[in-house]
């Protein structure tokens, strides 16, 4: 049996939620009604699109960093203990070919914590939140085609 989730009853967290996809699925659930916390890393974006869609309510955060996402959680669960949707959306993608990367390894574990590691971590702590109202809840991990089927500018140096 499915169980579908009014917008109108939701209580709706979108990590990256300042521009692209992020904002649109914001705009949306505020459209119906519902209630919405977004968060990105940029608190210029994040007043511009607060600004932008009254009622939007909006958290500075880095989804790479355990410490923020724990932080996160404790303010989703004190501020929002009905939170009911969970979308995943902040994501990074450095454009360099792969095979010609000289960067630190740093700079990829910005991203395996961006993409992999924070959504899990954040799920891992906002999942009691959302079993504890016994409401249907719901888990969105948005991502990129580039996720399965990689650019070609990563295999630059290989293409003829």
């Amino acid at each position: 049996m499915t169980t579908f989730i009014p917008l109108n009853e939701g209580e709706v967290l979108i990590t990256g939620g300042s521009q692209g996809v992020g904002r649109a699925l914001a705009a949306r659930f505020l459209s119906a009604g519902a209630r919405v916390i977004v968060t990105g890393r940029s608190a210029d974006r994040l007043q511009r699109v607060a600004a932008d869609l009254p009622g939007l309510e909006t958290v500075v955060n880095d989804i790479s960093a355990p410490s923020e996402r724990e932080t996160l959680a404790a303010h989703v669960k004190h501020s929002m203990p009905g939170t009911n949707i969970v979308i995943n959306n902040a994501g990074i993608q450095r454009r360099v070919s792969l095979a010609a990367d000289t960067s630190p390894w740093s700079e990829r574990q910005t991203e395996i914590d961006t993409l992999l590691s924070g959504p899990v971590h954040l799920n891992h702590l906002l999942v009691p939140v959302m079993l504890a109202h016994g409401s249907p809840s719901m888990i969105a991990n948005v991502t990129s085609g580039a996720a399965y089927l990689p650019q070609p500018f990563l295999f630059a140096r290989y293409l003829c």
